[in-house]
């Protein structure tokens, strides 16, 4: 029968070789799980250790980014066919569209990340240096999101609203666990007593994409007849109307 010193003595040879095999992190958990059972209690060591593993899991997911991918307008194009002179304008103002695609479970730790990129690109001298006027988020693969990240995008809306960024989200279904937890945050609510873009909704990144080039070009013949208007000249075509091109 095993004495108390030689069970000590195991537990050692067992606690120095673990440091080989394992992180560092989990090296310490043990130790002081190990700890806390044998000069305390049991049933506590297990309590203790189900608190440091799910703390050490929230430390672990908090460190990898939400954002998976971060281009622009000038790159990603909608698979909509259009007009020779349309496509040379929309690459040309590109990066009037600003594109970021999340994934993975969003939470208290990830939005952090999420909101430090965007507000990299909307202080104000990088949105001096480069303006844009719209902001798609791609949720294709998010797979959860819980109350406090929900509220960081409701916060994040506000920061786009200040530079006048439409804030455009793509994969996100309101009959679904993220639409429904965006929407609980009044993410959706349109106050007409504030002058905040709506934020816009669309089943995929192509269909989000589509919109704001939309949105660029009606926003560009807009221009061209008020310059004309204001000079008396004819206005600038750049082919035929957005809206009458198809993907199919």
């Amino acid at each position: 029968m095993e004495t108390g010193q030689q069970a000590r003595v195991r537990h050692g040879k067992l606690l120095l070789t673990a440091v080989q095999i394992i992180s560092e992190a989990d090296y310490y958990k043990i130790l002081v799980i190990s700890l806390v059972m044998g000069f305390y209690d049991f049933v506590v060591g297990i309590g203790i250790g189900v608190a440091l593993a799910c703390l050490i899991n929230v430390i672990k997911i908090s460190r990898e980014s939400a954002v998976r991918a971060e281009y622009t307008g000038a790159i990603a194009h909608s698979t909509v066919r259009r007009h020779v002179v349309q496509r040379r304008f929309l690459h040309d103002v590109g990066s009037q569209i600003h594109v970021m695609k999340l994934a993975g479970y969003l939470f208290f730790g990830s939005i952090v990340d999420v909101e430090k990129r965007i507000q990299a690109i909307i202080n104000e001298h990088a949105f001096q240096r480069e303006p844009f006027r719209y902001l798609i988020l791609d949720f294709k693969h998010v797979s959860g999101i819980d109350f406090s990240a929900a509220e960081g995008f409701e916060k994040i809306h506000r920061i786009l609203s200040s530079r006048s960024v439409e804030m455009v989200l793509s994969g996100v279904s309101m009959s679904g666990k993220v639409g429904k937890a965006l929407a609980m945050v009044g993410l959706f609510k349109n106050d007409d007593e504030e002058d905040t873009p709506a934020v816009k909704l669309f089943e995929d990144l192509n269909q989000a994409l589509e919109a704001c080039e939309n949105g660029s070009l009606v926003a560009f013949a807009q221009r061209s007849q008020q310059l004309a208007h204001e000079s008396g000249i004819k206005p600038t075509s750049i082919g035929m109307s957005p809206i009458c091109c198809s993907s199919k």
